[in-house]
């Protein structure tokens, strides 16, 4: 299960990596992308359920104390990820999304457990402040180009 947030002003951003050189382009975009993960990163941390919440691991850090941001590239795309650390925090798919519940080891017929969302709301409360983050770091970097 995966959650997808995408630029929607792609030609802003091709127009300022084209004025980029080539070399430099992957670096600053990864740069960028790292920005914006963060951004969503620290709002999932903030709305993820509090300590001592149903589901809760005891002797473990708090799920909202263990949502982080990576990036990683592959060929020409590079994509921010954001989510719970493993294994510090194995079952936030859990909380985001609801499971069976189990009592005891046992599973239950029908029960669930209703998820509480956070990292869905946090991608889509902050798409405009990533996508900003973006832009700002790729003017930035460009600005430091010019002044070379």
């Amino acid at each position: 299960m995966s959650i997808q947030v995408r630029i929607s002003d792609t030609d802003r951003v091709d127009r300022l990596l084209g004025k980029m050189p080539i070399a430099l382009r992957e670096k600053t975009l990864i740069k960028a992308v790292r920005k914006a993960a963060r951004i969503v990163a620290k709002e999932a941390s903030r709305q993820a359920p509090k300590p001592g919440y149903v589901g809760d691991v005891p002797g473990l850090p708090a799920l909202s104390k263990n949502i982080k941001a990576v990036v990683r590239t592959k060929g020409d795309s590079v994509a921010g990820f954001v989510g719970p650390t493993y294994p510090a925090a194995p079952h936030g798919h859990l909380v985001e999304f609801g499971h069976e519940a189990v009592f005891w080891g046992n599973r239950t017929e029908g029960r669930r457990v209703e998820g509480k969302p956070y990292l869905r709301p946090a991608a889509d409360e902050t798409e405009s402040a990533q996508q900003q983050a973006i832009i700002t770091t790729l003017k930035a970097e460009i600005g430091k180009l010019a002044d070379k």
